[in-house]
């Protein structure tokens, strides 16, 4: 602030919130007037007094303290490692300190993302997020003039457990007649991995392993 017509350093006086200020720097020369002041939070009334000997000038200025807060992000769903068959996740974070979804940024696998909504009135981010195959990372941001603040999680996502299936090739009847003790039992079963995953039973006793060509889904077995 400037001062002019000061006779004196003692002239000038400062009060903040009702409590006079001390280490006032004033140059009665140049009527400059410099202190640091720490404010409240909220309403700051500052009162400058000057007085020579003609008399006294009072001004006030009010100030309204509104701190700078860093945003805040605190993840609801999912959890950090989940693993799912579906195609897609709910996504949910409470966010604080933001201003509305101008403010948000989601990114999926390293791609920013549209959509999803969030509440001032609940601070609640959603978002359903589709998924590929594998690991995936979702990480939502929040920036504001005051900073920025990040989470992320990695949902992996697999494929659907398909149960196996058998197409029988010899006999190709459940009902079937044979003159021959010895019998080749031939099928396509897909689903399985191997001959280790396939039990063949002969009138309730297992029977041997048998043999089971992946590349073409065929199983051969001779009891």
């Amino acid at each position: 602030a400037t001062a002019q017509g000061l006779s004196s350093a003692s002239g000038f006086t400062m009060s903040l919130n009702g409590s006079n200020q001390t280490g006032v720097s004033v140059n009665v020369a140049t009527g400059l007037v410099r202190k640091t002041l720490v404010l409240q939070q909220g309403a700051n009334v500052i009162v400058l007094t000057a007085t020579n000997a003609c008399g006294t000038v009072t001004e006030t200025i009010n100030v309204n303290y509104i701190p700078c807060i860093d945003p805040a992000i605190a993840l609801i769903t999912p959890m950090n490692g989940t693993q799912t068959q579906n195609g897609s996740v709910q996504f949910k974070a409470s966010v604080f300190n933001i201003s509305g979804p101008n403010d948000l940024q989601l990114i999926v696998n390293g791609n920013p993302v549209a959509g999803g909504s969030y509440s001032n009135a609940t601070h609640i981010f959603q978002a359903n997020v589709a998924l590929q195959e594998g690991v995936n990372t979702i990480q939502l941001i929040a920036t504001t003039d005051c900073g920025t603040a990040t989470q992320a999680v990695t949902v992996t996502q697999e494929s659907p457990c398909e149960l196996p299936t058998i197409t029988m090739v010899s006999p190709s009847e459940s009902n079937s007649t044979t003159d021959n003790p010895n019998l080749t039992v031939q099928a396509n079963i897909q689903g399985v991995s191997s001959a280790s995953n396939i039990q063949l039973t002969l009138n309730g006793r297992a029977q041997g392993q048998g043999t089971y060509l992946m590349r073409v889904r065929s199983y051969s077995n001779s009891i």
